[in-house]
């Protein structure tokens, strides 16, 4: 039983280091989803799309860096 665990915790430990390369992939995307130059608007209308793009971009990075998280 203490042999099996071992080659679980084993390969699991194998898992995590393989896919350690695609986890820093997908933070540095994260970081550039979140370094985007959004555009200076003046018109009300176009601020408020702005804004919400910007909600929108936070989110989503901080979601691409849970999941990464959890790889």
């Amino acid at each position: 039983a203490d042999a099996r665990r071992k080659a679980e915790a084993d390969e699991a430990e194998r898992r995590k280091a393989a896919a350690a390369p695609d986890k820093e992939k997908l933070l540095a995307f994260a970081a550039e989803l979140q370094a985007i130059d959004l555009p200076q608007v003046s018109n009300a209308q176009a601020m408020g799309i702005r804004r919400r793009a910007e909600r929108r971009i936070i989110k989503t990075a901080c979601w691409i860096r849970e999941q990464a998280d959890k790889i």
